[in-house]
């Protein structure tokens, strides 16, 4: 635990096994003498096809970008903390971390995270199945829930016919684990996510025409329900979903995807022991 009154953390997500641009990051944060006191991976490090993810004949060489992903950050910051992303291995959702990647890196998939005084972090990675409308702007839609695209991983209940109802239920069982480390104390949070709340634009992007919703409702309710407490919520998936929103007086920001050039840095200030949200900064190269 850090006991540093001011914080810089580097935000970086849906690498999709895109090396060239994570050593393209680490020449810019050298250039610039840019030393974070921690680096949030946000998920989809790797691109496993959908239905694949359980697949372990195929996990070795999935296994070696995920170590030189984690490798190339730890260069940066030797405080890597990520989280898994639908397109990464099953064994990234698993707690018991029988395979350790990285040098330093935490896994903080349903864990916790005491980042420093009165500030904690926690982490849940993957994301359900999502929503599309025909609809061409935000929230002039009625979404149905039967209309479903884009399947999430783990959370699906049936591959070939996903049920969104379902696939929030088995969101919501993982969702309660994290909800259990926040309700005894007073912390202040950070909550870092694949699939963002559904009522926030950064969870939403519009493809062919149509209007994808990818964020959860019940991850929506969570943030509702510890608005009081959450400094910020940090998420990916989306990938034309960047930047920053606001949801319940609280900044939700989506860095983008690094597969594409695009990261980003929040600056927290702590003050009369509080902590509050000095700056987010959306960069890309």
């Amino acid at each position: 635990m850090d006991k540093k009154n001011k914080l810089s953390i580097l935000i970086v997500s849906d690498t999709h096994e895109e090396i060239d641009n994570l050593n393209k990051l680490l020449e810019e944060c050298e250039k610039n003498s840019y030393k974070p006191d921690y680096i949030f991976l946000l998920g989809d490090i790797v691109t496993i096809p959908q239905g694949e993810q359980d697949n372990e004949n195929k996990y070795e060489n999935y296994y070696k970008i995920i170590n030189q992903t984690l490798q190339i950050l730890e260069k940066i910051s030797p405080n890597v903390i990520y989280i898994p992303g639908n397109h990464d291995p099953k064994t990234l959702f698993d707690n018991d971390n029988k395979i350790k990647f990285g040098n330093s890196s935490i896994n903080l998939h349903k864990k916790k995270y005491e980042l420093n005084n009165n500030l904690l972090l926690i982490g849940i990675g993957g994301s359900i199945t999502n929503l599309i409308s025909n609809e061409k702007e935000y929230y002039k839609y009625e979404y149905n829930i039967n209309n479903v695209e884009w399947r999430g991983y783990p959370y699906i209940d049936n591959n070939e016919n996903p049920n969104f109802e379902k696939c929030e239920e088995l969101f919501k069982k993982d969702l309660d684990i994290i909800f259990n480390y926040i309700k005894d104390n007073n912390k202040q949070i950070i909550l870092i996510s694949h699939n963002g709340p559904f009522n926030s634009s950064t969870s939403n992007c519009f493809e062919k025409g149509k209007c994808f919703y990818a964020g959860s409702l019940i991850l929506d309710k969570f943030v509702c329900e510890s608005k009081n407490r959450i400094l910020t919520v940090l998420h990916g998936h989306t990938h034309t979903g960047t930047g920053v929103s606001t949801l319940y007086n609280i900044n939700i920001f989506n860095p983008g995807p690094m597969k594409n050039g695009h990261y980003g840095k929040i600056d927290l200030v702590l003050k009369d022991d509080k902590w509050g949200l000095k700056n987010i900064t959306k960069l890309r190269f």
